[in-house]
């Protein structure tokens, strides 16, 4: 499959970390350079964290989340889902709307439910056979994200069913492939989420969950606006607190002495209790370890934005319509940074450093199928291509 490659270079092939190459050649190059992709405008790989701050708060009213990219990803979340509406005042209001569900009152409750959630899953591993790390929290978190968005038991294997050829087809989009089936799985996932709107609609208590906010808000709000909350925010979290989990594993899983110092402060802080989220303040080395592999590996490698005015940057012209790829590793924000800045950050770090309290807590012994690899499966999030580990008592 061809991918991008910066002008007048020779192409990579999808097998190979490209990106890490791109990325590493921008910073040769002053943090900027232009790549060729089959798509209108011209478009630039930037991976100074500086010019990035810039982008993304300094001079932030000179870019915004229109052009081609975004169309693409407004097609699975609709125009006004709060990670790609472009218009600011739809912006401030859906952030209004959605807040409540976002308050520490909500998600403290919610982390200490995937403890034990974890626990059990965990304890049903089968001894002696491997766990596909990514693909076991990406299950595991799908089930989180059906209780903090829709409140209710769902068919959380239909969910990643649904959701997952958006996510495969998303980055095919960008070389105009596979165009039919985007929208057949869009239109899926549309009628899945739909009729849980209805059925919510038709009960007497809305509930306390991100889609009970959305339903109580006033003015009352169209389905479609709630649908493209929905969506948005499982599309957003939909692997990508699983990405950072497995990074986590597999970096432990190939560092044992980490590993035993990790265990040991737990040991201290915890005894044999399970970790909550109130214990977090008092384990500085896990969640010191959480967010180096969270900065060093971002969920999302890469963010995107549209120059919505001329401008220079990193010594650069750019031209309005040009497409920028923001490339989060090397800016030191995982996140994101400035007022769009992502919403589900507290909960990402919540409920990640807390999957791995349980784990090291519980297994003394893992072992990686292929240690110390460090490919990746770049699709719209980045996680590990080779998660597979023995946990063992």
């Amino acid at each position: 499959m061809v991918v991008p490659s910066e002008t007048g270079g020779r192409r990579a092939v999808a097998d190979r970390d490209w990106l890490s190459a791109l990325i590493a050649r921008a910073q040769r190059r002053g943090g900027i350079i232009r790549v060729r992709l089959p798509m209108p405008g011209r478009a630039w790989l930037v991976a100074d964290g500086a010019l990035i701050d810039r982008v993304l708060r300094t001079g932030a009213g000179e870019f915004d989340k229109g052009g081609p990219i975004y169309r693409i990803i407004r097609k699975a979340t609709g125009n006004e889902g709060l990670f790609a509406v472009d218009d600011p005042r739809i912006w401030r209001e859906l952030r209004e709307q959605t807040n409540p569900a976002f308050t520490t009152a909500n998600l403290v409750p919610l982390a200490d439910e995937s403890v034990r959630r974890l626990i059990e899953r965990a304890d049903g591993w089968p001894p002696g056979r491997s766990v596909a790390v990514f693909d076991e929290f990406k299950l595991f978190n799908v089930e989180l994200l059906a209780l903090h968005l829709l409140g209710q038991t769902v068919d959380c294997a239909e969910v990643v069913r649904l959701a997952q050829p958006i996510f495969d087809s998303q980055r095919k989009q960008w070389f105009r492939l596979g165009g039919g089936s985007y929208r057949r799985a869009i239109a899926a996932l549309d009628a899945q989420v739909h009729a849980i709107i209805e059925r919510r609609r038709a009960r007497t208590e809305p509930g306390n969950d991100l889609l009970g906010h959305l339903l109580q808000a006033r003015p009352a709000l169209s389905d479609q606006r709630i649908r493209d909350q929905v969506v948005s925010h499982l599309m957003a979290g939909f692997d990508s607190t699983a990405c950072a989990q497995a990074w986590a594993c597999v970096r432990l899983a190939d560092e044992p002495v980490r590993r035993a110092a990790l265990r040991a402060e737990l040991a201290a802080t915890l005894g044999t209790r399970p970790p909550t989220a109130a214990d977090l303040p008092r384990l500085p080395l896990l969640t010191a370890f959480f967010d180096e592999v969270v900065a060093q590996r971002p969920s999302f490698p890469l963010i995107f934005r549209h120059v919505a005015v001329g401008t220079v940057l990193g010594g650069r012209q750019l031209r309005p319509g040009d497409q920028l790829f923001l490339a989060l590793g090397p800016s030191g924000h995982p996140f994101g940074v400035g007022k769009r800045k992502c919403v589900g950050e507290p909960l990402a770090r919540l409920t990640g450093i807390l999957a791995l309290a349980v784990l090291v807590q519980r297994f003394p012994h893992w072992r990686r199928v292929h240690p110390h690899s460090s490919r990746v499966r770049y699709a719209t999030t980045g996680p590990p291509r080779d998660s597979d580990i023995h946990f063992t008592r």
